[in-house]
Order: structure tokens, then C-alpha cells, then sequence
């Protein structure tokens, strides 16, 4: 085997198609990754082809070049030792395969030529289009997979396709025929808006690599269509029957939070907004989830997150509450962020949340196979390469002040405030415990939500 190159350091090479290779060689490791990073997504689609990207990443995994059906590519995979997987995202797609680093060779063939050399049998099409469907209607039907479509629908709103689930829509699916997919295939999966990153006990040549993917057709991905919040209804909501134990709200206060960081000044904020969530959610001693302890009956669960596209972003608070404590648990939770605003968070909470994350980061380097993902995630969000290790010293920069100005952000982004809700009812009368409808509910939320000043004290509300 040829030079592996510089143990532990991601290195990029350019090939001849405009595609990158990246290689990280982990010496002590034992397995290996391969992953294709593709920078489309949802948000790339059309109406008529809202699903085409899901889909299409169902349809490599039935055949290939060499591979002709998905037994042969599952079984080639597993005889190394391995698996391969792939997801669809709002901003790009994934395929990845991992197995004995002795059999690099074989899993980065397979993996390669089922993004670059498709066969896309279509007497597979018609029942993995209903795999596809079937995938669809679970996570329309599970109230918190629900929610995560529902969020982008929300914040963004209108046709624009930022305001799509990444999944797909299902009646665009249900309709979709091979020639279309295998159009859709061409433009959509531009070289120059993909990679190849191979890391792990072994790597290969940049040499192999470019043999292995000179198949590729040259694609013309066209230019996305800017990220535009709020340009659809005030809430999303879906009304469930209620529980015969109980019933449970759930609900996502979203509001504008910050683009992904390209560079080490626009990341600073992003992280800034990663803190923030950190010191309100992460960790049972932190502030949210203090008081839902303390106070029995506000909320079972709060959380607060942050997602960050390449131009918006979106911060959440989410609770799952009761009927009676819903408006209470709302202001509570936008409470805390006004007083993270008010006042910067004390040095041991800092201290704390920046360590929770450091500890989930630097996880990322105890396995290869996490190791890889790590540099694949930021290459498809066009960050820098930085190393896990490199990332924590970055987190460590941002002050109490930085975080402190991030909850200044989402307070000023209140009047934009969009809501995603889970309504539970009565099947006959549409009303929750509290004799609210859908609209009347996500109505009262609001104005709760609405209703808190910059500027609070104290830990409770009355």
C-alpha cells in the first residue's frame, strides 16, 4: 500500500473532475470509513422533484456497476466486516460504508460506484418507492418526527424549499418513475460539490481514488434559493388524541438564530448560540431543567437547540407540557433567555456547558468511523477542517459576554417568533383539557411567548 499519509491531520486533494478527497489516517485503528458527502439537498429540489433526493438515496443501494442488485452491495460490504448507510438532509447527502481496514480497497469500490455508476434497475423502483412512502408516514405519524419537518416549515414557510422536509413530499414520491429519478441524478449531483473521505487504520492513494470515481457524470447543480424566515403561517400545528392517562403538548418555540460559520469569526457566533442552548438544556443541573425539577408540574422536558444552514438559522425551545402549564412552561423558558440576556451566565456555568461539549466532541476521536464523520460533517457545511481537539479550543474561546449577546439575538427575534405544536384532543370536539382548540392554544402560546420582556428576575414566575 502507497503512503497513507500524515497520521491523524485531514488532507484535501482536488481531482481531475472538480470532487475533493480527503484523508484521515488513524494508525491505531483497525477499521475504516468511506463516505461520499454530496453539498445538495431538499432545499436544492424543485415542487416536481421535492423527494427526488431521498429517494435517489434508496435507489443506489439497488444496484451499481459491478454490483448488480442490493444483495451483492450489502454482501460485499458485511464479507468485510462492515456496514453502509446513507442519509438525506435539508443541505446535503451522505453514503457511507465501514469495515476492516484490510479491505479498504473493496468497500471504497462499492461505495463509489453506487453514487458514481447507478444502474437504477427499475423493476426495483416500484417497491422501494413504497419503502420510501412507507418511511414517509412513519415519521409523519411520530409527534416529535413530525416536529423536526414541521420546524423548518415553520421558520421558513411559503414554497420556498428551505420550508421542506428533507424526507420529501409524499404525493411528488408516490408519482416519481426512473427516467425522471435518472434525470434528476444528472444535474443533481454535481462533482464539484462532492467528496470522497476515507479515514481510519488504512487510506488510499489520491491516485486510486480518482480511478475509482472517473465515471462520474459532470451534473450542474443550479444555485439554491435564498433561505427567506418566516414566509408561511405563524404556527404549524397537529392535533393527536389525547391519552385516556393524560395528555402531553408539545411544543417548539422557534426563532432566527445564526447562518453556519465558514470561517473562524461567523463560527464564533454559531458556537456562541451552541453555548447558549448548552447552559439552558444541557445536563440536568442546567437552567431549564433545574426548574423543571424544582418545579413539579411545569413541564416534563425542556430543551433548547440550535440549527445553523449555510444562510439562516434557526433557535428552539421545546417543552413537553400540559394543557394547564403550557402558557406558564412558554414564559418560563423564554424567561431564562431573557435573563441570559440581562446578565451573562456565571463562570461555572460556562465552565460546565463548555466542558458537556467538549465531551461530546472529543468523543468523536475515540473511533475511526466517528473521526470520519466528524470531517464530513463540516466539509458538506463548508467549514473549516478543524480537528475535534482544535474545535473544543474554539468553544473555550467564547465568552459569558458572547453567549449573553446570542440570547440579545433571540430576544430581538421575538416579534418572528414561529410555533410548531402538538395539540392533544378530544377526537370529537377538536379541544384540549382546557377547552382550547388547535388555533386557540397556539394562539395563547404565542401571546405567552410574546409576553416576556428583555429584561426578568428571579428564577420562578409567579
Amino acid at each position: 500500500m502507497n503512503d497513507q499519509g500524515t497520521p491523524y491531520v485531514p488532507q484535501r486533494f482536488c481531482l481531475s473532475s472538480g470532487m475533493e478527497y480527503i484523508r484521515i489516517y488513524v494508525p491505531e485503528a483497525d477499521t475504516v470509513q468511506v463516505q461520499i458527502m454530496v453539498r445538495a439537498g431538499s432545499r436544492d429540489e424543485t415542487p416536481a422533484t421535492a423527494g427526488y433526493a431521498h429517494a435517489l438515496e434508496h435507489f443506489f443501494f439497488k444496484g451499481c456497476k459491478g454490483y448488480p442488485n442490493a444483495y451483492a452491495i450489502n454482501d460485499t460490504i458485511e464479507r468485510n466486516g462492515g456496514s453502509a448507510n446513507a442519509f438525506t438532509g435539508t443541505e446535503m447527502v451522505s453514503y457511507y460504508a465501514s469495515g476492516l481496514k484490510h479491505y479498504v480497497h473493496s468497500i471504497a469500490r462499492v461505495i463509489t460506484r453506487m453514487v458514481t455508476q447507478p444502474t437504477f434497475p427499475a423493476a426495483e423502483w416500484h417497491n422501494e418507492r413504497n419503502t420510501v412512502l412507507e418511511e414517509l408516514s412513519s415519521y409523519a405519524a411520530e409527534p416529535i418526527s413530525w416536529m423536526g419537518d414541521a420546524m423548518v416549515k415553520a421558520a421558513f414557510g411559503g414554497d420556498q424549499p428551505m420550508a421542506w422536509s428533507a424526507g420529501g413530499v409524499m404525493s411528488v414520491v408516490a408519482t416519481s418513475e426512473v427516467p425522471a429519478l435518472v434525470d434528476y441524478y444528472g444535474k443533481f449531483y454535481d462533482p464539484h460539490k462532492m467528496a470522497v473521505i476515507i479515514g481510519g487504520g488504512a487510506t488510499l492513494d489520491p491516485a486510486e481514488v480518482e480511478r475509482l470515481v472517473e465515471k462520474m457524470p459532470p451534473g450542474k447543480n443550479p444555485p439554491r434559493v435564498p433561505a427567506t424566515w418566516g414566509a408561511g403561517e405563524l404556527y404549524v400545528g397537529k392535533t393527536v388524541t389525547a391519552s385516556a392517562r393524560g395528555q402531553q403538548t408539545r411544543i417548539m418555540l422557534n426563532v432566527p438564530g445564526v447562518p453556519s460559520g465558514t470561517d473562524q469569526a461567523s463560527e464564533a457566533r454559531e458556537l456562541a448560540f451552541d453555548l447558549l442552548a448548552a447552559v439552558l438544556s444541557c445536563g440536568d443541573s442546567s437552567r431549564l431543567r433545574t426548574m423543571v425539577r424544582h418545579q413539579p408540574g411545569l413541564a416534563s422536558d425542556m430543551e433548547a437547540f440550535h440549527q445553523a444552514f449555510q444562510d439562516a438559522g434557526v433557535f428552539t425551545l421545546y417543552m413537553t407540557t400540559s394543557p394547564g402549564m403550557q402558557e406558564r412552561a412558554v414564559r418560563f423558558a423564554m424567561g431564562e433567555v431573557a435573563r441570559l440576556a440581562a446578565e451573562p451566565p456565571s463562570a461555572a456555568e460556562l465552565a460546565r456547558a463548555r466542558i458537556q461539549i467538549a465531551t461530546s466532541i472529543l468523543a468523536r476521536t475515540e473511533e475511526a468511523t466517528d473521526l470520519v464523520s466528524h470531517y464530513a460533517g463540516r466539509w458538506g457545511a463548508g467549514k473549516e477542517l478543524l480537528s475535534p481537539a482544535e474545535l473544543v479550543a474554539r468553544h473555550n474561546c467564547v465568552t459569558a459576554a458572547d453567549v449573553s449577546q446570542a440570547a440579545r439575538q433571540v430576544m430581538a427575534g421575538q416579534q418572528q417568533l414561529r410555533l410548531v405544536l402538538v395539540h392533544p384532543a378530544d377526537p370529537l370536539t377538536g379541544r384540549n383539557a382546557k377547552g382550547q382548540t388547535l388555533s386557540d392554544a397556539a394562539d395563547r402560546i404565542r401571546k405567552a411567548a410574546l409576553s416576556v420582556p428583555l429584561q426578568r428576575s428571579g428564577m420562578g414566575l409567579a
